[in-house]
């Protein structure tokens, strides 16, 4: 389906149909009861009891290990020389014949 013609950009609905505008609700905040009293000297309790200490970083601890490997190391496994894996090739890309054929006149 394709469209015919110009496409003005005004329908009889769109020109029939008018929306309400409205109006927004104004915010209702409900009144609180809760003031400060007295005056706020900066200092409480906790803050003058608990002071920050700059801490220092605890040094990295190495554990000694106890496995090591005993004797010479030359490279080379037992698994490593008697298994070579096979080197295969890759599979070429397979083109099917097409079964559709054109019938009739």
């Amino acid at each position: 389906l394709r469209p015919e013609g110009e496409f003005g950009g005004s329908t009889t609905t769109s020109s029939t149909f008018i929306g309400p505008n409205g109006e927004r609700v104004a915010l209702a905040r409900p009144a609180d009861n809760l003031r400060a009293e007295g005056e706020f000297g900066g200092n409480t309790t906790n803050a003058s009891t608990y002071v920050p200490v700059d801490g220092e970083r605890t040094s990295l601890l190495r554990r000694a290990d106890n496995l090591r490997p005993e004797g010479d190391f030359g490279g080379v496994t037992t698994t490593s020389s008697t298994y070579v894996g096979p080197n295969g090739d890759r599979v070429g890309l397979a083109r099917r014949p097409d079964n559709l054929r054109s019938e009739g006149d």
